[in-house]
């Protein structure tokens, strides 16, 4: 099954690079990553032939693919964070990675219950990005009042910087 995997993702690739992807970008401005798109798309479609028994299907297999997509997911995040100029993604990184893994492994065991509690916290990590996205947008159009009273009065220096660092720092993990 490796083999057909292998070859499915190679092909779909092609696809994605030559056909579908420029033409979402012409006629819709969306990019498309191809690896991920063909990547997701044969996960996807293992997942349906695993779950409607049309074929019997390796949960590792499902695992492997899976866990590259919650990677990618993950430096896709990055990258947006990056360019927004956005903070405190290592919060996102903490929670996306362990809890998308979680999901995974879930979605390719067949646990139900699992799979709802990977779910509903997936969801609310979702629901926290977005937040995080939100205000970064309402303070970037707030504007400032007399400078945000000179910076609330800078805080306890010392403080600040060792909170940089140590952002600095888990920013810097991968």
């Amino acid at each position: 099954m490796i083999y057909i995997v292998i070859l499915s993702i190679t092909v779909l690739f092609f696809v994605f690079t030559l056909i579908i992807s420029p033409l979402l970008k012409r006629y819709l401005g969306i990019r498309l990553c191809a690896i991920c798109a063909a990547s997701s798309t044969t996960w996807l479609t293992l997942l349906v032939f695993k779950t409607t028994h049309f074929l019997d299907v390796d949960e590792t297999l499902l695992g492997v693919l899976f866990g590259g997509s919650v990677v990618g997911i993950m430096y896709a995040l990055r990258d947006k964070y990056k360019e927004l100029k956005l903070r405190d993604f290592w919060i996102i990184r903490v929670l996306w990675v362990p809890w998308g893994f979680y999901l995974a492994y879930a979605v390719a065991k067949s646990d139900s219950f699992m799979i709802k509690i990977g779910l509903l916290v997936t969801f609310l990590i979702s629901l926290l990005i977005l937040r995080m996205f939100k205000l970064h947008k309402k303070n970037k159009s707030g504007g400032s009042t007399k400078k945000k009273k000179e910076d609330a009065v800078e805080t306890d220096r010392e403080k600040q910087d060792a909170i940089k660092k140590l952002e600095r720092s888990l920013e810097d993990c991968c």
